[in-house]
């Protein structure tokens, strides 16, 4: 990995670093030594979009349940998620469920 730039530093030469995120890879910026930002290219961004969303057509249902639940472990409880995916199986069930919350489990699914 490329040393990272102080973000004091980058804000100074913010033209300069924009240009090699561009032209050379990402640039990773740091705060009291530590990495906290990486600056890419549109053109990386974008690729690095387009593998994720492949990567989440091969998932299986479960793999989706535990993605979920990491990325929004900070939203919903454990339990709050379980009861989604308990009510979504109940077909017969009148208790109300998120329909965004399921359609981002499963977005992606039928591309």
């Amino acid at each position: 990995m490329a040393e990272a730039v102080p973000v004091f530093e980058a804000k100074n030469k913010l033209p300069f670093y924009i240009h090699k995120a561009e032209s050379e890879g990402p640039v990773f910026l740091s705060r009291r030594n530590k990495e906290v930002v990486v600056m890419l290219s549109i053109t990386e961004y974008n690729r690095l979009l387009v593998q994720a969303k492949e990567n989440r057509k091969q998932m299986s249902i479960l793999d989706r349940v535990k993605d979920f639940h990491e990325r929004n472990k900070d939203l919903y409880s454990d339990a709050e998620i379980d009861e989604i995916f308990n009510n979504a199986r109940c077909k017969d069930t009148k208790v109300f469920f998120d329909e965004n919350i399921w359609q981002g489990i499963m977005e992606g699914a039928d591309d």
